[in-house]
């Protein structure tokens, strides 16, 4: 059963609503089967709109079965800290018909922030309508998240975020991409943050399918086969298969049953056909009387999509989001305070800083000054020992006349 479509890598902004799900799109969740019993969850993309060009699916078999509203979880072989699909049996890929890994414990989705955001917030918008994607806050229009991821690994337990992937789908770290390897491969070819390994391949367009399988095929009934054929006219007509007698007959099932299984989903014409039905749990049942969707419960058959109740539980999830939003609002508020107050302290710092340089730097200037005087000083006494010098030489010029002087004197006076 398709119950998810997207026409490109990103997962954040996916909407989820009552609407069926087609598989040209638009891209949306389905909304209405969160109370579903889930087997086996597929995950399928190809590079173009047709399932020709098919580059990786994969199904986890689910061990126990879940609601498909609590398909993501923090614990069941995921960590506390980091969210996805837990308690798998197996992975298989279905490129190749065959089991790949009986060892994997979680395809990590993203970061546990909040039990009403992320995986939380995904697991809500399989059983409401969300408008503007899982990973957004409605009442400002804010993107909070920057994972959600599909992937799975034939050689490890783990599988995306910081973890390597033998095929991954969705956004990882900020990024979001489709990454793949060589058909039937069983090594990782994708890291982490949306990089590729061992020869993988990137791309960032991709269509996406989800499905799910809500238990394994069982022969309640036959189901009822048409087909078209050309007259002698050369006319096309609708002929059918008896189930029962397996003749071929001219007409539609819907004529001759009134009720047939379409893609997993008994279609009934009215209320008396649908009554007549057999319980079987996790059965579909479309009524076109009243364009009413139900599921089998065992004994009973629940109307999907209960107005009053989604009402509801809109509400309590809105007045918790708020709750939360209004936190965030005031941590958002402390922490500008915060850093305004960090701001200020900065400056003061700043200043003392610019005061103390202008400090130092006229201490400087008073020592550059002071050294100045010393060498004027320096100069003056050099000059002043150079007179001194001087006035000794001409002293000592003048003894050496007067000496001479007294020696000519005394030669006369003898």
């Amino acid at each position: 059963m398709l119950v998810g479509m997207k026409d490109s890598p990103v997962s954040w902004t996916v909407p989820s609503n009552s609407a069926p799900v087609d598989p040209q799109g638009p891209p949306h969740w389905s909304s209405d089967l969160g109370d579903v019993k889930v087997l086996d969850f597929r995950v399928q993309f190809s590079t173009d709109k047709t399932f020709e060009g098919t580059k990786a699916d994969w199904l986890y078999r689910l061990n126990p079965q879940r609601e498909f509203g609590n398909l993501f979880s923090i614990n069941n072989g995921c960590s506390k800290l980091q969210a996805g699909i837990g308690n798998i049996q197996f992975v298989k890929d279905l490129l190749v018909k065959r089991v790949v890994t009986n060892n994997f414990k979680c395809s990590k989705f993203g970061q546990h922030i909040h039990h009403l955001l992320g995986w939380g917030k995904m697991n809500y918008c399989l059983r409401h309508q969300c408008k503007n994607g899982y990973a957004v806050l409605d009442a400002i229009k804010f993107r909070y998240d920057n994972f959600g991821g599909y992937s799975y690994s034939a050689v490890s337990s783990l599988s995306g975020m910081s973890h390597s992937s033998t095929a991954f789908v969705g956004c990882d770290h900020g990024k979001c991409c489709a990454c793949f390897g060589p058909k039937g491969g069983k090594q990782n070819y994708c890291g982490s943050n949306c990089t590729v390994i061992n020869g993988g391949t990137i791309t960032k367009k991709a269509f996406v399918w989800f499905w799910v399988r809500t238990r394994m095929p069982q022969r309640v009934w036959k189901r009822c086969m048409e087909f078209f054929v050309n007259n002698s006219a050369g006319k096309r007509e609708k002929h059918f298969i008896d189930p029962q007698t397996s003749m071929v007959h001219k007409g539609s099932c819907s004529e001759s049953f009134k009720s047939f299984l379409n893609e997993g989903t008994l279609t009934v014409s009215d209320k008396e056909i649908f009554e007549k039905i057999p319980n079987v749990p996790g059965l579909l049942s479309y009524r076109s009387d009243n364009k009413q969707l139900y599921v089998n419960q065992g004994s009973k058959w629940q109307a999907l999509g209960n107005e009053k109740e989604v009402q509801e539980l809109k509400y309590e999830q809105n007045k918790g989001l708020k709750t939360l939003e209004n936190k965030l609002r005031n941590q958002t508020k402390e922490l500008r305070n915060q850093k305004d107050e960090f701001n200020n302290m900065q400056d003061k710092l700043e200043k003392k800083v610019e005061s103390q340089k202008q400090i130092i730097q006229s201490q400087e200037n008073k020592i550059q000054i002071q050294t100045n005087q010393v060498q004027s000083q320096e100069i003056k006494i050099e000059v002043l020992q150079k007179k001194v010098g001087q006035q000794e030489n001409t002293s000592q010029s003048q003894k050496q006349r007067i000496e001479k002087i007294e020696k000519r004197f005394q030669g006369n006076k003898s």
